[in-house]
């Protein structure tokens, strides 16, 4: 007997920062998302997808889909997150930047939605900050996703 493969999520985001200052989700938008899925286990990727803020040219081997806002753009991502329903959602830097940025991005823009991206549909996530110290390892800043308290 085998349980079901993992269904693997990766994702990374581009910002479109001001010259000279790193990315803020206040002030700047997100532009691209590049997103794949897979089984756990598997060479074969299952979705290849480009996400886009206006266009880009064609990406061989994946689906590029282009916005000319960014709310419909970000929602998409989101509707993309829910309908793929991943075990593992992965990438570079994804908690301590892109998920981060995405959520706060949303709420610039007023997406309320944007956050109902867990398992429980429609309950809200949230990223929590953790801090971790021991004398052997020092000092760990991360973050974590989790479904907001206020709606237990």
């Amino acid at each position: 007997m085998s349980i079901a493969p993992l269904r693997i999520l990766s994702f990374d985001i581009e910002c479109q920062g001001r010259k000279g200052v790193f990315p803020q989700p206040e002030f700047d938008p997100v532009i691209q998302i590049a997103a794949h899925i897979q089984n756990y286990g598997s060479t074969e990727v299952e979705h290849r997808v480009v996400m886009t803020l206006n266009t880009c040219t064609p990406i061989l081997g994946a689906h590029v889909f282009s916005f000319e806002r960014e709310d419909q753009f970000l929602t998409a991502f989101k509707d993309f997150i829910v309908a793929a329903d991943p075990d593992i959602l992965t990438g570079y830097n994804i908690m301590n930047f892109d998920i981060p940025y995405l959520f706060n991005r949303a709420l610039t823009l007023g997406l309320t939605e944007a956050h109902k991206i867990g398992r429980i549909l429609g309950k809200p996530m949230t990223v929590r900050k953790s801090h971790f110290h021991s004398n052997q390892h020092g000092n760990r800043d991360t973050r974590h996703l989790d479904r907001r308290a206020s709606d237990d």
